[in-house]
C-alpha cells in the first residue's frame, strides 16, 4: 500500500528537509503551491527551479498539482479570518471553518477522483508540500483527509 505524507517547508533547513523525504523513502513530492516561489535566501531551496533540481538529485520525482491549491477567492476568506484573529500566516495553527468549507466544496468535489488516485498509485511513497510549518494551518492537510476518506490510507506529517 501507497504511503502518504506532507512536508512543509518552512522551518526546516534544506538539509533536514531533504533528509526527512529521503528517510521516508518518497518517490514522489507533489507541489500543491499556487505559486512555487518562496522569498529569502533562508528557502531559496524551496523555489522551483532548487527544488526540482535538488529532488532529482535525489531520486525523488516532482509534480506540481496547481488544480489542488486553493483559489484566490479561498485564500482571502483565511486572510479575512488571520486578519480579525490578528494572526500571521506563518504563526497560524489552523484552518478557518470558512476556508475548509470552500476548499472542500470548490476544489476537492472538484478535482476528479483519477487525480488522486493517480498520484497516490502511481508511487510507494507520495509527499504532498506547501510553504506552510504546520500541516493543520495548510490545505495539504485537506488533501490527505480526502486521501485517506476516499482510499483509506492514513498521513504522517513529516
Amino acid at each position: 500500500m501507497t504511503k502518504v505524507f506532507t512536508i512543509g517547508g518552512y522551518g526546516h533547513e534544506p538539509r533536514e528537509f531533504f533528509k526527512r523525504l529521503t528517510e521516508s523513502g518518497v518517490g514522489l513530492l507533489v507541489d500543491v503551491r499556487a505559486r512555487r516561489l518562496v522569498r529569502g535566501p533562508m528557502y531559496r531551496h524551496l523555489n522551483a527551479a532548487k527544488l526540482q533540481e535538488m529532488l532529482a538529485e535525489k531520486n525523488i520525482h516532482y509534480s506540481h498539482q496547481k488544480q489542488l491549491a486553493p483559489t484566490q477567492r479561498i485564500r482571502d476568506i483565511q486572510k479575512e479570518q488571520d486578519s480579525a484573529e490578528k494572526t500571521r500566516k506563518r504563526d497560524r495553527t489552523s484552518l478557518s471553518a470558512s476556508f475548509v468549507e470552500s476548499y472542500r466544496r470548490e476544489v476537492l468535489t472538484a478535482v476528479a477522483p483519477e487525480l488522486l488516485s493517480d498520484i497516490v498509485n502511481g508511487h510507494d511513497a507520495v509527499c504532498f508540500f506547501c510553504v506552510e510549518h504546520g500541516h493543520a494551518a495548510c490545505h495539504r492537510s485537506l488533501i490527505t483527509d480526502e486521501i485517506r476518506h476516499r482510499f483509506g490510507i492514513e498521513t504522517v506529517h513529516l
